[in-house]
């Protein structure tokens, strides 16, 4: 049987790829991998390196307007400091709709947010 080595990165799908990329780069300061981004009729998006993973936000002829169902799936993004993050982030107008807590079951701290299309992430990693 193969072997899984990692989740790479994660897609998001939006109307508005551009404005949901723009978003990341202006609030979270992530930047565009160039090699990995493209506006073709065959395959349309933004790249944004996050460490050693990527988001792409992409054009996608199903998806309409904001995310009808933001609660299924949450990404989560590992950070140094939840506290620090959340302050800066909080001040750049990122709409968080969950202030950092402690994991119930682990010694790891959470803080979620809604990001410009309704897709909801998680920043994870020390207070």
């Amino acid at each position: 049987m193969g072997k899984y080595v990692t989740l790479k990165g994660i897609l998001l799908w939006s109307e508005d790829y551009k404005g949901l990329a723009q978003w990341y780069q202006e609030k979270f300061g992530f930047e565009v991998d160039p090699k990995f981004s493209y506006e073709d009729p065959k395959d349309t998006g933004i790249t944004l390196i996050v460490g050693d993973s990527w988001i792409w936000c992409g054009k996608h002829s199903e998806v309409h307007g904001a995310n009808k169902d933001p609660y299924r799936i949450m990404f989560e993004i590992s950070v140094e400091s939840v506290g620090t993050l959340y302050q800066e982030l909080s001040e750049k107008g990122v709409d968080f709709i969950a202030q950092p807590f402690k994991s119930p079951t682990m010694d790891i701290y959470y803080a979620t947010f809604k990001d410009l299309d309704g897709n909801i992430g998680q920043l994870v990693g020390r207070l």
